[in-house]
C-alpha cells in the first residue's frame, strides 16, 4: 500500500430505483499504479482528447497540491460524461493523486524535454445515470414512479446492456493510458469492442 493513500470504502446500501453505479460502493472500476519518469503535460493531453473524441464532455473538478522537500503533491479529479439516449447518461470520473514529483530534464530525439519523475494513483470510476434531464423528479409522486419504472422494468436487459458497454469502455480507457504511459502491458483484451 502506498503510503498516505486512503483504503478502500466498504460499499453503501444499494439504491432503490435510480442511478446505477458499475461497482458497489466507492470501488473504482480500474487502478493505475505507476512509479518512474512520465510526461505529465502528455498524459493530461491524452485524456482531455480521449474524452473529446468519443463524444464525452470533459470536466475539470477539484485540483489540489502543496509541495515539501520530497517534492510536489497533487490531487486531480475529472469527469467526462455523454447523453446515451433521452433517459440514460454515462458518467467516468477519473480521480488521481501524485507523489514526490520532480521536473526533470531528459535528451530525447537530440532536444531536451521536461518530464516528472514520481509516482501516482489514478482511479476509474463510472455509473449510468438515469433520468439526467430530472423529467421525472419534479415531484414526489413522478420521482416514485421513475424509481418504480428504473426497479421493474429498466434494470433488466436495457440497463444490464448499458452497465456492460460502460465497464468495457472505461476498462479499454484504462488500457489505452496505460499503453500511453508505456508501461509493460502493450494491448487489452477489447481493444476491438466500441
Amino acid at each position: 500500500m502506498v503510503e498516505g493513500y486512503e483504503p478502500v470504502k466498504h460499499p453503501a446500501a444499494p439504491k432503490k430505483g435510480g442511478d446505477f453505479p458499475l461497482m458497489p460502493g466507492d470501488h473504482p472500476i480500474a487502478r493505475i499504479m505507476f512509479k518512474g519518469v512520465f510526461d505529465w503535460d502528455s498524459v493530461y493531453k491524452f485524456i482531455k482528447r480521449w474524452f473529446n473524441d468519443r463524444g464525452y464532455f470533459f470536466e475539470e473538478g477539484t485540483y489540489k497540491t502543496k509541495s515539501d522537500t520530497f517534492g510536489k503533491e497533487e490531487e486531480f479529479k475529472w469527469k467526462g460524461w455523454r447523453k446515451v439516449d433521452e433517459y440514460y447518461k454515462f458518467n467516468i470520473k477519473i480521480e488521481m493523486h501524485s507523489w514526490g514529483l520532480r521536473p526533470v530534464e531528459v535528451i530525447e530525439k537530440g532536444k531536451k524535454k521536461k518530464l516528472y519523475k514520481g509516482k501516482f494513483i489514478m482511479e476509474f470510476y463510472g455509473d449510468v445515470e438515469t433520468d439526467y434531464q430530472g423529467m421525472w423528479r419534479t415531484s414526489k409522486f413522478a420521482l416514485n414512479v421513475k424509481n418504480f419504472i428504473d426497479r421493474f422494468f429498466w434494470k433488466g436487459e436495457r440497463m444490464a446492456l448499458y452497465v456492460d458497454q460502460l465497464y468495457y469502455i472505461i476498462t479499454k480507457f484504462h488500457s489505452e493510458i496505460k499503453e500511453h504511459l508505456k508501461m509493460h502491458s502493450q494491448g487489452n483484451a477489447y481493444k476491438d469492442n466500441w
